[in-house]
């Protein structure tokens, strides 16, 4: 996938996979903690956990190759699917944030269910890619 979307593409994978792994090395904070009294660590994660942004943007660019590239066009469907399935996960994510948010005044409680759904989101971001690694290997053996 040499093209400029393709790039694109793998540039804000990179971004997103450095925004993963360090959430995942620095703690975040107790729910409890307001704003003000947040650690480095749990600023770190929080930033971090950001990144994942960057991972939903990445599915576009490169599920517009699985569209465009010839060797590819075999698995649009499947990728296709994917990544409506993806987008769809990241819309219910945000909502449910902001409702549970705007009922507490943007402060995160305990009852937030922030953690799992952005858990469920990251690990279907995982099976993504590798649905994603797998088709490119695929096309490039039949080559």
């Amino acid at each position: 996938m040499p093209n400029t979307g393709s790039k694109i593409g793998g540039v804000l994978l990179i971004i997103a996979s450095i925004g993963n792994f360090l959430a995942g090395i620095f703690n975040t904070d107790p729910v409890s903690n307001l704003p003000e009294n947040m650690t480095i660590n749990g600023q770190i994660h929080n930033a971090a956990a950001g990144l994942l942004a960057f991972m939903i943007l990445a599915t576009l660019f490169i599920t517009f190759q699985f569209r465009k590239q010839e060797k590819l066009k075999t698995y649009k469907k499947s990728i296709t699917l994917l990544t409506s399935i993806l987008w769809g996960l990241e819309i219910i994510l945000i909502a449910v944030m902001g409702i549970y948010l705007s009922e507490t005044n943007g402060m995160i409680t305990p009852e937030t269910p922030i953690g799992w759904l952005g858990r469920i989101v990251i690990v279907f971001c995982a099976i993504w890619i590798w649905f994603s690694a797998n088709y490119l290997q695929k096309s490039n053996l039949k080559n």
